[in-house]
Order: C-alpha cells, then sequence, then structure tokens
C-alpha cells in the first residue's frame, strides 16, 4: 500500500510541475494527502516552506485559499516525525484559521468540541466544500489515540475564535478546476456541492472531462463540434458529413471538396482547372461503372461538394472484391459461389495490381 501510494504521489509530482500556477487538475488538494500515506513527512514539510507559487501554498492570516484547507496536514506530517513544537504551532495556526474544518472533523471522530471552536460552521458554499474534500481524505489517518488527544488539547489551549474576522472564502475560489478534480473523485457526497453551472457544462465526456475555455483541437469538426457552430451543416447531424458514408468517401479523393476559406480567400493559380478535371474524370468513372442500363443521372453539386451514388458503389466494388464478385454472377460471367461449388479460389496476391489499375 505504501508502495502504492509513492507512486500516486510521483504522479501527482508530475502533474503539478507540468503548470504549477494553473494547476489544472487541482494537484494542490491531493497531494498533501498522498504524501502522508506515502510516508513522505519531510518532503510535505519542505515544500510548505519553499517559494513554491502562492496558488499552492499555505495562505497568511490574511488571506484564505483553497489549498488553506490542506494545512492541518502539515501538523500530521510533523507529528509523525516527532516534531512536538513544530506541530503544536502548526495545528493551532489551522485551528485558529480553520474553525469550521476542525469542528467537522470533530464530528466526524465522534468528539465533542471545545468551546474555542464549538458551533462555528462554514460560511459559504465552498468552505463548505474544501471543508468535506479535506475530511473525506484524511479522517482516517486522524482517528487514532494519539492524534485524537493532540486535537482536543490543541482546543482546549486556543481562545475562542471569532470567526468575523477571518476572511471568508468566497464561491469563486469553485474554479474549473476545481470541479474537474471532484467528476474526476466521483464521490457523490462532493459532486452534490460542485457548482452545477460548470459540473453540468456542455461539452463534457468521460474521455475529456470538463475540458477547459482554451481548447487545441485536434480536427476541424472536433472544434465546430466543440464550439457549437455549424453542427449538421451538410446533412443536419451532429458534426456535418461525419456521419455521411458517402460524404465520407469523397473525403477520401483528392480534390472532391471544396478548400475551406475558398469563397473568402479566392482560389489559388490552377485550382479551379484541376477541380473541373477531377469532376469531368470522376463523372467518367461514375458512367463506366453503371453497366446495368439502369444508370443514375450524374450531376455535379454546387458549393459543397458530396459524392454522386452511381461513383460511391463504383468505389465500394473497388474496394470489395466481393462486390465484383457478384456483379459477375450476374452477368452470367461466374457461379457466383466460388468454394462452396467445388470452384477454384481465383483471388490471389497476383490479381491485386490489376484491382488497383481497375
Amino acid at each position: 500500500m505504501k508502495g502504492t501510494y509513492r507512486t500516486a504521489l510521483e504522479w501527482a509530482k508530475v502533474l503539478l510541475s507540468l503548470d504549477p500556477e494553473g494547476d489544472p487538475y487541482a494537484m494542490r488538494l491531493m497531494i498533501h494527502h498522498l504524501a502522508l500515506r506515502a510516508h513522505e513527512f519531510n518532503w510535505l514539510l519542505d515544500v510548505s516552506e519553499s517559494k513554491i507559487p502562492e496558488i499552492w501554498s499555505p495562505g497568511e492570516w490574511q488571506t484564505i485559499h483553497a489549498a488553506s484547507h490542506t494545512t492541518p496536514s502539515l501538523a500530521f506530517a510533523a507529528l509523525q516525525l516527532r516534531e512536538s513544537t513544530q506541530c503544536r504551532a502548526l495545528l493551532s495556526s489551522s485551528m485558529q484559521k480553520l474553525p469550521w474544518l476542525f469542528t467537522r472533523l470533530f464530528r466526524e471522530l465522534s468528539l465533542d468540541a471545545p468551546p474555542s471552536i464549538w458551533g462555528i460552521v462554514p460560511r459559504s458554499d465552498a468552505e463548505t466544500l474544501f471543508t468535506e474534500i479535506y475530511v473525506l481524505q484524511t479522517k482516517d489517518l486522524w482517528n487514532t489515540p494519539e492524534a485524537t488527544a493532540l486535537l482536543m488539547e490543541i482546543a482546549h489551549t486556543i481562545p475562542k475564535v471569532k470567526e468575523e474576522l477571518i476572511p471568508k472564502l468566497e464561491n469563486s475560489e469553485m474554479t474549473l478546476d476545481v470541479v474537474r478534480f471532484v467528476y474526476l473523485d466521483n464521490t457523490p457526497a462532493l459532486m452534490a456541492l460542485a457548482p452545477s453551472k460548470l459540473l453540468h457544462r456542455g461539452n463534457n465526456s468521460d474521455a475529456d472531462p470538463l475540458p477547459p475555455d482554451v481548447n487545441i483541437f485536434s480536427y476541424e469538426a472536433q472544434r465546430r463540434a466543440v464550439e457549437g457552430r455549424d453542427w449538421g451543416r451538410d446533412r443536419g447531424n451532429l458534426g456535418g458529413d461525419f456521419f455521411d458514408p458517402l460524404a465520407a468517401l469523397a473525403r477520401l479523393l483528392p480534390r472532391v471538396r471544396q478548400r475551406e476559406g475558398r469563397a473568402e480567400d479566392g482560389p489559388e493559380d490552377g485550382d479551379e482547372d484541376l477541380d473541373e478535371a477531377a469532376w469531368r474524370r470522376l463523372e467518367e468513372i461514375a458512367a463506366e461503372g453503371e453497366g446495368d442500363g439502369e444508370e443514375d443521372e450524374v450531376e455535379r453539386p454546387e458549393g459543397n461538394h458530396s459524392i454522386p451514388v452511381s461513383l460511391a458503389r463504383r468505389l465500394l466494388s473497388m474496394f470489395w472484391r466481393n462486390s465484383d464478385l457478384i456483379e459477375e454472377d450476374e452477368d452470367g460471367d461466374g457461379d457466383g459461389d466460388g468454394d462452396e461449388d467445388g470452384g477454384d479460389d481465383t483471388e490471389t496476391d497476383d490479381e491485386m495490381p490489376e484491382l488497383i489499375d481497375q
């Protein structure tokens, strides 16, 4: 178990190092308890004293951050290292800065809250969410005789906490990265506390949970779908012609579809002639491929080029050899059953160049 948490801790370090200021996966809310469970107590205390971005570091008395709700873990790390003086100082400071968190922790541990913090509850939804995140992560770590005894000792020695003097943590701290963290954690109790406007925003999927507002798109159809523009531009379906097999075949042929932006930028030199020649050749292929006397009329579409049905049939017969065999059977050129009727299998690798030429 220790080795598993150490591996998770190292991955959390990697994710945090990729963007320590933005921290899009909110590792600042998780890395503390991974360090405790991996017994990396010295590392956690060293990080708290280093010059790291303020978004992760414990705030001063005048400021409260989302990561400020992880500061009790520093006291627990000092406790495990037998640093009694440092442990008591850290725990006393955290208890006076975050009394609502310790009130909730005392209730979870079935302890009676002392008068110094009794009755103090979170004042905003953000304080409630970050309190619940910390308690769910670490309540079992604090549930030892040594830890509970220290909690009661410090709570009885500090003066009555005046919560009106503590800066209020605004709901704006529940940013998209925090909600993404809650979504990936998949704890129903936490998801119920996250802002619904962020948790249930559009363009969300398990493959790309709560994507940021600034995206790097892999292809144009993805950009149109995510941005909600030009949906069903070609066929009335989401993603344009993505689900249209005929249009998909057309995409495989060079110069069948007009280049995007041709109308705005104007044609490049030779583009119109090449498109005209390409369409003439495609029309010839389509006409040659329909030999059953029921040729479909091949019309050249205007604007956004789509592939004719007759050309699609011709392409299918080129891609799948069985289609040619079926057509030959219909014309009386073969028995159609091949091996099942005792005929020789004539499909060999030597015939592939002829198929390509065709």
